[in-house]
C-alpha cells in the first residue's frame, strides 16, 4: 500500500518538474526573441517557426492528453487508496493517454 502512495507521488513530482522545465525553456526563448527584436529579419524567422509540441500534436492535442492522463492518475489514487475498482476506471484512460506515445514507438 504504501509502495502504491510513493509511486505517485514519485510520478507526481517528475511530471511537474518537467512541466516546470518546459516552462522554464519558453520562457527563455520568449527573453531571447525579445532581446532579438531589434533585428527585423532574425525576429520575422522566428515568429514564423511553429510551436514544438510532443510527438507532433497539437497544442489542444497534448492539452487533451494532459487532461485525461490526470483523471485517470486520480482514478489510480482512488483505487489505492479507497476502492480497488476505481483502478479498473484508469486502465482504459491510461491506454488512451499512452496513444501518442505507442504511434512515435511503432514509427
Amino acid at each position: 500500500m504504501i509502495l502504491n502512495i510513493v509511486v505517485v507521488l514519485g510520478g507526481l513530482a517528475y511530471a511537474g518538474y518537467q512541466v516546470f522545465r518546459e516552462k522554464q525553456a519558453l520562457r527563455r526563448e520568449g527573453e531571447a526573441r525579445a532581446a532579438t527584436a531589434s533585428h527585423p529579419s532574425t525576429a520575422d524567422r522566428r515568429a514564423n517557426l511553429p510551436i514544438p509540441t510532443a510527438g507532433g500534436l497539437s497544442q489542444v492535442e497534448v492539452s487533451d492528453f494532459l487532461h485525461i492522463s490526470g483523471a485517470s492518475l486520480g482514478f489510480a489514487a482512488a483505487g489505492a487508496l479507497i476502492n480497488p475498482l476505481y483502478t479498473l476506471v484508469s486502465v482504459p484512460l491510461t491506454l488512451y493517454a499512452a496513444q501518442p506515445m505507442f504511434r512515435t514507438a511503432v514509427r
